[in-house]
């Protein structure tokens, strides 16, 4: 079936954005650097049929006539916060993040935590230990940031994670047992702050979970829209 792509002006650019099912609350997926719809076609019209459910694609922040607020992981969350207004999409949200996008669901779950009933975390970035000082000053300056967001600890959530870290290039070496080992704990440390979350490891998986094992990523997402619908 032909999908229907809506456009959103939010100012200096036009964000291209797919609302797809109907119900009292809407999951939003939230793509990784780069990413967008097609990241979530295995899954998104899975989640449609038991309830609302937006994806869209980002403004590029490489791109010279994106708008320049883009460049910033809280501006790209203000797109978002934009979008949802132009679109007319209400809370009560769902927020599905994947790799960079987890860094988002959380920042924008901050802002407004009245607004926000679950989440669910897709291979989220490694924040739990500090920047490296070999990286670039930006990468240190993402890291410190997602280091710095809170945590909303009182909604339905899972955590996700594929055993393999993402590869950063094509050049990038295949993961030892250890690399394996920290990547899964690191995300296990979340935890601490949303001790009410589940957490489950997806063997043998690669970055795309929503791509490469997309049964688990809508399990998840059903699992805590059924909770999130409990307390609603």
């Amino acid at each position: 079936m032909e999908r229907s792509y809506d456009y959103a002006d939010i100012g200096e650019v036009s964000l291209r954005y797919l609302a797809e099912g109907s119900g009292n609350a809407t999951v939003i997926f939230e793509s990784d650097l780069g990413g967008g719809i097609d990241d979530w076609e295995r899954v998104q019209p899975l989640i449609s049929l038991f309830t609302r459910t937006l994806s869209y694609d980002r403004a590029d922040p490489q791109d010279a006539d994106a708008n320049p607020s883009s460049r910033s992981a809280e501006n790209m969350v203000a797109d978002l916060r934009k979008l949802l207004q132009v679109a007319d999409i209400r809370p009560p949200y769902i927020l599905v993040g994947h790799c960079a996008g987890a860094a988002h669901i959380r920042y924008f779950a901050h802002k407004y935590p009245n607004e926000v009933v679950g989440q669910v975390f897709v291979d989220g970035y490694d924040d739990s230990g500090a920047a490296d000082k070999t990286e670039s000053r930006d990468v240190q300056n993402a890291t410190e940031w997602r280091k710095s967001i809170p945590f909303l600890n009182n909604a339905p959530t899972s955590i996700l994670v594929g055993d393999n870290p993402p590869e950063t290039s094509a050049q990038t070496p295949e993961p030892t047992h250890r690399d394996r080992r920290q990547w899964i704990e690191s995300h296990r440390e979340w935890l601490r702050h949303m001790p009410q979350a589940r957490f489950r490891v997806i063997a043998n998986a690669r970055r795309y979970l929503p791509l490469s094992h997309p049964d688990f990523v809508v399990e998840e997402i059903n699992r805590v829209l059924a909770d999130a619908r409990r307390a609603l």
